[in-house]
């Protein structure tokens, strides 16, 4: 089972995410919060992590820096960061922190599937495609 694990508060947003990666042919695990992301990720490592910005009690970089911290030798699963303003300081943070994408708010469906499709070339073998 390839699985994708989509982190954001709004619930519109990760149908648009869901239904994007399923067509990839991911399972998909939703969360609305940064601690639930932590715990799903615990149980067992996705195969592509959708993050966000703002999630709430625990940002998107956050959750990264943690999953990293958690198991320093193992890599972070590639990952989709969505943010609203494009703020350069946040960017490099997000990037440095593990980011493999990053995704501007609003976006289109074909602007996730474009950079979705990137990460899994970046990261042959975690997608159902390859």
């Amino acid at each position: 089972m390839v699985r994708c694990v989509i982190a954001n508060e709004s619930r519109i947003v990760r149908h648009i995410i869901r239904r994007v990666v399923e067509r990839r042919g991911f399972d998909v695990v939703e969360t609305c919060d940064g601690p639930e992301v932590i715990d799903v990720c615990q149980q067992s490592v996705p195969h592509l992590l959708c993050l966000d910005e703002s999630l709430p009690d625990l940002d998107g970089i956050a959750v990264m820096r943690l999953l990293r911290a958690e198991n320093p030798t193992q890599p972070l699963p590639p990952t989709l960061f969505t943010f609203i303003e494009n703020d350069g300081s946040l960017l490099t943070r997000a990037l440095a922190a593990g980011a493999g994408e990053l995704v501007q708010k609003p976006f289109t469906a074909r602007q996730l599937d474009d950079a979705i499709g990137r990460l899994t070339i970046k990261n042959p073998g975690q997608s159902p495609d390859f």
